[in-house]
């Protein structure tokens, strides 16, 4: 059976939100559906495909975030990619892995302030008479680069032409 695709319409779903109506599904073809569960704030889109006989289900994005048409876009870049037989569920969660990992790589990164800080609480803390003359000089020296910090002036005697 063929569905008749765009059969959702804004007006509709704006309706819908300002009434508070939730529902499970509703269809606009093409594998496209706007889903409102009661225990969600606010409708979202959720892309419903079948590859290899199994039912995939890829939750997209809230309907605020993305309008119709823009979904529509999505859904029909989606179905492409089905298409040439990509699993297109898999990928995003491989995109949000990597996206998660290098997140939690941000978080681990020692930089030259970090250290510059752990230096000053173990050797000069507590052993200067004045260490605030010497924090406000780590600080200065560890704040963002400068403008007097080009690559010129970096790598002395050196032509940058090449």
């Amino acid at each position: 059976m063929v569905t008749k695709p765009n059969k959702l319409t804004d007006l509709q779903i704006r309706r819908w939100i300002e009434a508070r109506e939730h529902f499970e599904q509703r269809g606009d073809g093409g594998w496209l559906f706007l889903s409102w569960p009661a225990r969600y704030a606010a409708p979202f889109w959720r892309f419903r495909y079948r590859l290899a006989g199994a039912q995939r289900i890829m939750q997209l994005r809230r309907y605020s975030d993305v309008p119709l048409k823009e979904a529509r876009d999505t859904a029909k870049r989606l179905r492409a990619r089905i298409a040439l037989g990509e699993d297109v569920s898999d990928i995003k969660q491989e995109e949000k892995k990597a996206a998660r990992a290098s997140i939690e790589a941000k978080k681990n990164i020692r930089t030259v302030a970090i250290l510059a800080d752990a230096y000053f609480e173990r050797t000069i803390l507590g052993r200067w008479k004045h260490p605030n003359i010497v924090r406000s000089r780590i600080d200065k020296d560890t704040s963002q680069p400068s403008a007097r910090w080009t690559r010129k002036k970096s790598i002395r005697g050196t032509s940058t032409n090449c």
